[in-house]
């Protein structure tokens, strides 16, 4: 394994971009770490009172994985970050993304788990993630205004510079195996609007790996 420091977490300096283009090339998979630095202060870009007008990755990070993607390298991207990743480039040119947030000091455990395929992933995401800024606020049960609203997609409701619907959708998530959903069930046809209404559904992992469906 070969370790290369290719930017820093804010800014522009593209300095060590070419040091690390260098050891992707030669590498069979190559491993990204992507997003901020958790903390107090100037010395970070997320924590409390810790703010920005941007949800892009840095210009140096974002700038790096164009460049990397004309190596056609298997990448898998790990982000660390108190907000959820929004990248143009890591978006079209990642295989996949662990959104690994802000994780305690048992955290590169978990992601080596996950990494190696010790642990199957089966978190969700708990927000859903906008293209860029001027999208927010974006929420799947917003019920009128600027956000989207689920299956009303069209040019009419559009921006001119971006898609209505979120990057990630709330719930998103990927797996190492699959899943397949049947006999849907519902307890009674008819109901008053202050009765409770349980709703069933088989899951059956259809796939080699075990896993767990949390949606």
């Amino acid at each position: 394994m070969t370790y290369s420091y290719g930017y820093v977490y804010a800014g522009n300096d593209t300095s060590k971009h070419e040091e690390a283009l260098a050891a992707a090339a030669a590498a069979d998979i190559v491993i990204l770490t992507l997003g901020g630095k958790h903390g107090w202060g100037t010395s970070a870009t997320t924590g409390e009172g810790v703010d920005s007008t941007n949800i892009q990755l840095p210009e140096c990070q974002e700038s790096f994985i164009k460049k990397l993607a004309g190596l056609n390298k298997s990448t898998v991207a790990i982000h660390f970050d108190g907000r959820p990743i929004s990248s143009d480039m890591a978006d079209r040119h990642i295989d996949a993304i662990i959104e690994a947030w802000n994780p305690g000091q048992y955290g590169a455990i978990a992601i080596t788990d996950v990494l190696f395929g010790d642990y199957n992933p089966a978190g969700r995401l708990p927000v859903s993630i906008a293209y860029n800024t001027g999208q927010i606020p974006i929420f799947y049960n917003h019920d009128n205004g600027s956000s989207y609203n689920v299956g009303t997609n069209s040019d009419l409701t559009g921006y001119v510079d971006c898609p209505r619907e979120p990057r990630y959708y709330f719930g998103h998530g990927l797996s190492y195996t699959s899943f397949a959903y049947s006999e849907l069930r519902i307890s009674q046809a008819a109901y008053h609007p202050d009765e409770k209404l349980k709703v069933s559904v088989d899951v059956t992992n259809t796939g080699d790996v075990f896993g767990e469906e949390n949606h």
